[in-house]
């Protein structure tokens, strides 16, 4: 049962019995009620635990199950086959109540980080395509947004350093990395800072160079077999003595390591949370140079009056006219250096 207004005042409801034609001003309403009833299918599944979204964050995450704009759903989960039949479910159902049957052949299935034979199988259990990423939204590939957007970023560093003056000290924003090693999957084992803020090929280089695969993660090097915790080496050559004890060594400060079970790897800003005023301050730091040439100024071979003479004359100390005028000493313009060539300066006694 539906009312419209009719010069503002609400009429009488009625029961609809036909549809409406392309452009009907009811048009949009019939449309955001069958949008709102998935809207609520979707949430109540989500309720009673049959259909699990997408945890965002780390301590306090924020579950998306699904995003609605226009005539477009965007159903987001976990990957499971519980979820593969939930969404299953709950289209047949609004199918049912709506009277409007789902085109799954316009549907698409995308996965992150997901098997394609996976991908396939669930693919076919729900009867649509499967999607790659980049994808077309709105007519529009979103890639080609991630490139305008890759372009601004790349240039961001370009404007920031015409007036910031860049840290001498080479890799400070990667030095100030650590990596939080949970399931080991996406963490390096040799090259990744994941050992108190350090990599493991930086602490056992000897170690790192008679290894025989040097890209394998912590989660492919760490076995844990009915409770023993193993790492699985494979080593190029045979071991001398030496090299065994320093095994022994690598194998004490890994297992010494804190991992968080239960979790994935994430990026840590050192010792705290990266704050851009922490980073700000790094940038604008001013930093001591040191005078290289000093050792040859003051040189003991050198007699001292020149020495001082020197001095004074790379720090633009010397008693010119230019200094004694800065220091209220006047002179008049007959005192210049040569007519309209300006104040005497250090400049000319060299």
């Amino acid at each position: 049962m539906i009312s419209i207004l009719i010069n503002g005042s609400p009429s009488k409801e009625f029961k609809m019995e036909r549809g409406l034609r392309q452009g009907d001003p009811l048009s949009p309403f019939l449309f955001l009620m069958v949008a709102e009833g998935l809207n609520v299918l979707i949430n109540k599944a989500v309720a009673d635990g049959s259909f699990v979204g997408y945890g965002v964050g780390r301590e306090e995450k924020v579950f998306v199950s699904h995003l609605q704009f226009a005539y477009d759903t965007l159903i987001i989960g976990r990957k499971s086959w519980e979820n593969i039949f939930a969404i299953k479910s709950i289209l047949q159902l609004c199918e049912l109540i709506s009277g409007l049957k789902v085109n799954f052949n316009k549907s698409t299935l995308y996965g992150i980080n997901v098997k394609t034979s996976w991908l396939v199988e669930a693919a076919s259990a729900l009867n649509c395509n499967i999607g790659e990423l980049p994808m077309k939204y709105l007519g529009m590939p979103i890639g080609s947004r991630l490139v305008l957007l890759k372009s601004i970023l790349s240039a961001m560093p370009i404007y920031y350093l015409s007036f910031f003056k860049m840290s001498s000290d080479e890799g400070w924003f990667e030095g100030n990395l650590r990596k939080l090693v949970g399931d080991g999957k996406n963490t390096n084992f040799w090259l990744d800072p994941w050992v108190d803020g350090d990599n493991l090929r930086s602490q056992f280089n000897r170690l790192f160079d008679i290894f025989l695969d040097r890209d394998k993660s912590v989660a492919d090097m760490i076995s844990d077999m009915n409770g023993e915790k193993k790492i699985l080496w494979s080593w190029r050559r045979n071991l001398f003595c030496w090299e065994e004890e320093l095994v022994e060594v690598c194998e004490g400060v890994v297992f010494g390591t804190v991992r968080v079970i239960g979790e994935s790897d994430i990026w840590k800003w050192g010792d705290s949370d990266f704050s851009v005023k922490e980073a700000y301050l790094r940038l604008t730091a001013e930093d001591e140079e040191e005078v290289e040439w000093a050792k040859e100024v003051w040189n003991p071979l050198v007699p001292a009056k020149l020495s001082i003479l020197v001095w004074c004359l790379l720090y633009d100390r010397l008693p010119t006219k230019d200094n004694l005028r800065l220091r209220g000493v006047f002179f008049n313009s007959s005192s210049l250096c040569v007519g309209g060539c300006g104040w005497r300066k250090a400049t000319h006694v060299l």
